[in-house]
């Protein structure tokens, strides 16, 4: 199938990379994963207050900075216990620099139910199949689940539509992000974000399961390919910082964690790396000399300043870089 053989692709490209991926590239990486799954899972997860086209604003979706703070935190204390190491270490490094308090009763029970469902059908050599029974037998057997329909109310006289009530796909979504080995990537330090989605436990589908799923992991691939891209040309001004510079300095660490996890404090660095603030402080300042990062006025947040991706930065040959390049914008 033409959509098939395109995330085949891509994600063959990724984990050719993946055994040459150098550490600083692997954690920005791994960071930016849990940034984009954190979007996604807001994007799906059936908050309260947010209207029925489930749009909560974009400052909610940036994950160190979300008000939803419980949720957020819930979500990363599940991926340290149930993520692939190098995910759940980019988790603990995130809690450590804002921690936040646990929310009761588990609000990602769902997730968890979703994990033991596909860890029982690993390891398998064809994805889609797996996927698909995985779906099939949580519309069987897991009632919450399930997609509601549309139903009419009256209010004061007047008859609307009110949306279909939200099941909990965003679970399975959260489960097949921390198994990457389901599609042969090993415990790489990236995410499949969004593969599940709401479409998939309808009733009545308009679509077959593998055509819905194969466009998903298209996107999940591609969103893949830009963040390894982005913490490819993020880790060589890293490198760059670092050139000089005593071994006990910060910065490139600094830099590092802005890369995928910006906008943060300087209290939130100085936690996330372990030091004292004005270690911390000192970091962000040797950043801003070299117009690297800047300190935002009015909510005192270290901001990374933007430069293009470079792709021709990424650890594999040229010509995989063009093609990947090419994946990207297309």
């Amino acid at each position: 199938m033409k959509n098939a053989s395109g995330w085949l692709v891509a994600l063959a490209r990724i984990e050719g990379a993946l055994p040459f991926l150098p550490p600083d590239v692997a954690e920005i990486l791994a960071f930016r994963s849990l940034t984009r799954l954190w979007r996604t899972h807001l994007r799906d997860f059936p908050l309260e207050g947010v209207g029925p086209e489930h749009n909560p604003g974009l400052e909610a979706g940036q994950l160190m900075r979300t008000w939803y703070g419980a949720e957020r935190h819930a979500l990363l204390a599940w991926i340290m216990r149930h993520g692939h190491p190098p995910l759940a270490a980019a988790a603990r490094r995130a809690l450590a620099a804002r921690p936040g308090t646990a929310k009761r009763p588990d609000p990602l029970a769902a997730a968890t139910i979703a994990l033991g469902r596909l860890d029982a059908a690993l390891p398998s050599s064809t994805p889609l199949a797996t996927l698909a029974a995985v779906v099939e037998q949580l519309c069987r057997e897991e009632v919450d689940f399930l997609e509601g329909e549309s139903e009419m109310r009256m209010v004061g006289g007047r008859v609307y539509s009110a949306p279909a009530a939200r099941g909990a796909a965003w679970g399975l979504s959260l489960a097949i992000a921390v198994r990457p080995q389901l599609f042969a990537l090993g415990a790489a330090p990236l995410a499949l974000a969004g593969v599940a989605r709401r479409e998939l436990f309808r009733a009545l589908r308009e679509r077959p399961v593998q055509a819905i799923l194969d466009e998903a992991i298209g996107q999940a691939a591609g969103w893949i390919a830009e963040d390894l891209a982005r913490a490819a040309a993020e880790a060589e001004r890293a490198r760059e910082v670092a050139d000089g510079l005593y071994a006990s300095s910060h910065a490139a660490r600094c830099l590092r964690l802005l890369a995928g996890l910006a906008p943060l404090s300087r209290a939130e660095l100085a936690r996330a790396m372990g030091v004292t603030a004005r270690t911390a402080s000192l970091a962000v300042q040797h950043l801003e000399a070299r117009a690297l990062a800047e300190l935002r006025l009015g909510d005192a947040m270290v901001v990374l300043r933007e430069r293009r991706n470079s792709f021709s930065r990424l650890p594999i040959s040229r010509e995989a870089s063009v093609e990947l390049e090419g994946f990207v914008k297309g």
